[in-house]
C-alpha cells in the first residue's frame, strides 16, 4: 500500500481528519510515539482504511478501520501495546 504521509504540513481531507482523530490521544502518548504517528502514511483499499509507519505490514505499526478515526484509534493501539 502507497499512501499519504501524515506529516504536520499536509493538508489533505484525509490528513485533517486523522489528525483531528489523533489528538483525541495525543495527551496520553510520548514524544517518540508522536513521530512515529506524524511520519506514517494513510491510504485507503477500496471500503479500509490503513495508517502504516513504514513498508511492512506485519513488523511495522499499523492500524485499520472502516473511518479514518477508526484507523487511527487501531494504530494507537498497536503503537501503545508495542513501543
Amino acid at each position: 500500500m502507497s499512501g499519504q504521509k501524515l506529516e504536520k504540513v499536509n493538508y489533505t481531507i484525509e490528513n485533517i481528519v486523522a489528525k483531528a482523530a489523533f489528538h483525541n490521544f495525543e495527551k496520553y502518548l510520548n514524544q517518540k510515539q508522536k513521530e512515529i504517528f506524524y511520519n506514517s502514511f494513510i491510504s485507503q483499499d477500496r471500503n479500509i482504511w490503513c495508517i502504516q509507519a513504514g513498508p511492512d505490514l506485519i513488523n511495522d505499526y499499523s492500524g485499520f478501520g472502516k473511518t479514518i478515526s477508526d484507523a487511527v484509534e487501531d494504530f494507537i493501539s498497536c503503537l501503545k501495546a508495542n513501543y
